[in-house]
């Protein structure tokens, strides 16, 4: 117990000591709001990606009417789908990049993994109801503003009240495309396209766009920042007849039951749509939304890891710091160090006070590491803000990072992980420190004293 009381005193009566206090604890907390909020970006990005896509996607477009000219029959596709053990919920989709009138820009971005075309919007045609089995669409559509909202979430594409216009075709479009080009509920807007064709419609008529007006009849709101500026709904089957496209669609989005293994269920699916010739037009037909998104994930994951690294460095300086101050200390305290002798504490002894002392010090700045790193981070959008109108300049842009405010997510892991490395470099570092005082010899110790 000595020990410890006696290390207290030291680490009170010393302030060089509360310079690695201070460096443990900004180590600590450090990561953990890095952490957290590449967390928080990959939690979010998994919502908005898996709201969007589904758990899994089936690809059913094939490149000039794939093989011997034949086209994916959708609805018997999506009858196989639903007959596969796992699988809840099947919605074909028709996507259709459209491009926008000249004059129109959308903003260019370039953000993680990600680079906006800016005048170029993808359409994707659906079917409300079956799109509400697999989708989280609803859900991006109560979140719009009111005065942009869908009058019915359950009928999105429902006119309303809003004025007919011939031939328009009803579109929901991201609540970030809306306000990027001022249009409000009600606002025509013309697209074009390339239409379907084979081979000898090309050589005979050349390759026309297609034009046609849509009629904004509401928004969605994701709160991601990309997908709300590229990404627009229509009806499947008035969509198909403004593109004149050969198939009914370009992917079937699965929803699997809760608790299915993902991978399993894309090993099932495989061997029962083999017969509609999909392998013949992709290497990987049946994706699942972790495959899909693997490449910005990965790269984010891996930004992650990096700056852990980095920031771990604040740890290691710390422990630097605090194996010198407890060098000069064998010094300082050479006078304590000879009393201890002269009572009877062995040199093992004496050196675990300076071992404990190097304890409390990772004790110390890891407990105020967390709490400090923890408040910052349930608080760092109003950080944010106020470091914004300190220096005049956001460090979180929504047109690079995707999201408007910073998202936020602790993984448990992660925090034992930071707070166990900590311990294991501070107390290497508080161990190499009282191997100094393991071996002074008690004599020289007391002729000092004398």
């Amino acid at each position: 117990m000595y020990r410890w009381v006696i290390a207290w005193r030291w680490l009170r009566s010393l302030p060089i000591l509360w310079v690695s206090v201070v460096g443990v604890a900004l180590g600590v907390a450090s990561i953990l709001v890095v952490d957290s909020i590449f967390n928080g970006v990959i939690a979010e990005l998994t919502r908005v990606w898996r709201g969007s896509s589904s758990d899994i996607t089936v690809m059913t477009f094939l490149p000039q009417g794939g093989p011997n000219g034949a086209v994916v029959p959708t609805d018997a596709v999506l009858r196989t789908l639903l007959g596969v053990d796992g699988v809840i919920g099947a919605a074909p989709r028709l996507v259709r990049p459209c491009l926008l009138p000249p004059g129109m820009k959308l903003p260019e971005v370039i953000a993680i993994g990600s680079v906006s075309r800016r005048s170029l919007v993808n359409v994707v045609g659906i079917d409300p109801e079956a799109e509400a089995s697999v989708s989280d669409l609803r859900g991006f559509l109560a979140r719009a503003p009111a005065e942009r909202r869908v009058a019915d979430l359950s009928r999105p594409f429902d006119r309303g009240a809003l004025p007919e216009a011939a031939d328009a075709i009803p579109l929901v479009v991201g609540d970030r495309f809306a306000t990027a080009l001022n249009l409000e509920r009600g606002a025509l807007l013309d697209l074009m396209t390339i239409h379907d064709i084979d081979e000898t419609s090309a050589r005979e008529q050349g390759i026309e766009p297609r034009a046609g007006r849509f009629r904004i009849v509401g928004t969605f709101q994701t709160d991601s920042f990309i997908e709300d500026l590229t990404r627009a709904y229509a009806p499947r089957a008035e969509l198909m007849r403004f593109a004149e496209t050969l198939a009914a669609s370009t992917e079937i989005a699965v929803r699997a039951a809760d608790g299915v293994d993902l991978t399993a269920l894309v090993a099932r699916i495989l061997p029962r749509i083999e017969s509609f010739g999909l392998h013949a037009g992709y290497d990987a037909p049946v994706r699942t939304w972790k495959q899909q998104a693997a490449e910005v994930l990965d790269a984010i994951d891996n930004q992650r890891q990096v700056l852990d690294l980095c920031l771990f460095c604040i740890v290691v300086v710390a422990g630097f710091n605090l194996l010198v101050s407890l060098h000069l200390m064998v010094t300082e305290k050479l006078r304590d160090i000879g009393t201890l002798a002269a009572l009877g504490g062995g040199p093992f002894g004496i050196a675990s006070i300076f071992t404990a002392l190097g304890v409390l010090v990772t004790v110390l700045g890891s407990a105020i590491g967390l709490g400090g790193g923890l408040f910052l981070a349930r608080h760092i959008n109003a950080a944010h803000e106020l470091v914004a109108s300190v220096t005049g300049r956001r460090l979180w842009d929504e047109e690079v990072y995707f999201f408007k405010s910073i998202p936020v997510a602790f993984e448990p892991q992660v925090i034992r992980l930071a707070v166990a490395g900590t311990f294991a470099v501070t107390l290497l570092f508080s161990f190499l420190g009282s191997l100094r005082v393991a071996r002074l010899d008690p004599v020289e110790t007391l002729r000092h004293e004398a």
